[in-house]
């Protein structure tokens, strides 16, 4: 979508002011419809039903935007096109550098017809548009940055090799350390994860939550986690206990406290099993 500026002294202006409402939304209409250069195929059906006006008579209209003798409006191409002298000068500027894509389009679209030919002519040989070759491009503006960054690199090479000559017992060179990125070492720094929380859900539950969680795939090169699309630990270990307690709850199996650990669950489960029945409580009672 081409976005254009827009003149905010516009309603300042008394040849602007003393347009009627209809004139003044075919203007804004025109000057977003035309080309770079300023020329608008005329198309005064569909400007209207746009714009929302009965009908727009565009000599009449071209006379008021140029009642105060300023050439704003030029009928071109046998009343085919209009074209917007202000557009290019606004738009751009008055320097057009041929080396600009953009620039090179608006040259083109003027050179197409022979009054907006004229009127480019006119204003070259009036110095209210200046031609320009001289501007460094893009490639250019690159290759100057490129030499400047090398320059910098350059001196600061030579300032660091001084800095070490004039003190060769200061200067320690610094070893860069290598971090081995194995699957043992990410499985090592995922059980300490783990083992903080023992204290909440007990060493059981956390074993089993890690032996399921570092089971490798086939490769070797990953763990069942770190193929996650997301993860995080409170979350799942959350989730984790609550899924043990419903499945201890499905078994008819007693609610494993948090922090119980593996011995403690075995005697709670046998005195579970000696109340069961009156003979095994009778026992259990008795010794």
């Amino acid at each position: 979508m081409a976005k254009r500026f827009t003149d905010t002294e516009l309603y300042d202006k008394d040849w602007f002011v003393a347009l009627s409402p209809n004139y003044k939304l075919f203007w804004h209409y025109i000057t977003s419809k035309c080309d770079t250069a300023g020329i608008w195929d005329v198309n005064i059906i569909t400007a209207c039903r746009i714009i929302g006006v009965e009908s727009i008579d565009i000599n009449d209209f071209a006379g008021k935007c140029n009642s105060d003798g300023k050439e704003r409006i030029i009928i071109i191409c046998g009343g085919r096109k209009l074209f917007i002298t202000t557009t290019v000068s606004f738009q751009c500027g008055t320097v057009l550098n041929t080396s600009i894509p953009a620039h090179r389009g608006i040259i083109t679209s003027l050179s197409a017809h022979k009054e907006t030919l004229e009127w480019y002519n006119q204003q070259l040989s009036n110095s209210c548009l200046t031609l320009s070759k001289g501007y460094a491009t893009l490639k250019d503006k690159d290759k100057d940055k490129d030499k400047d960054k090398d320059s910098i690199i350059e001196i600061e090479e030579v300032q660091g090799e001084k800095e070490e000559a004039d003190n060769p017992e200061e200067f320690t060179p610094v070893e860069p350390v290598e971090v081995v990125n194995t699957v043992e070492n990410r499985k090592a720094k995922f059980l300490h994860s783990c083992e903080t929380l023992v204290p909440q859900y007990g060493e059981d539950m956390i074993k089993s939550f890690c032996d399921y969680w570092t089971e490798k795939t086939k490769s070797g090169k990953q763990m069942r986690f770190e193929l996650e699309r997301t993860w995080e630990l409170s979350r799942r270990l959350s989730t984790w206990f609550k899924r043990e307690e419903q499945y201890n709850r499905t078994r008819g199996h007693p609610q494993k406290p948090k922090g119980t650990s593996l011995s403690q669950m075995a005697d709670i489960a046998a005195k579970f099993q000696y109340q069961t029945s009156d003979e095994h409580r009778t026992h259990y009672s008795t010794s």
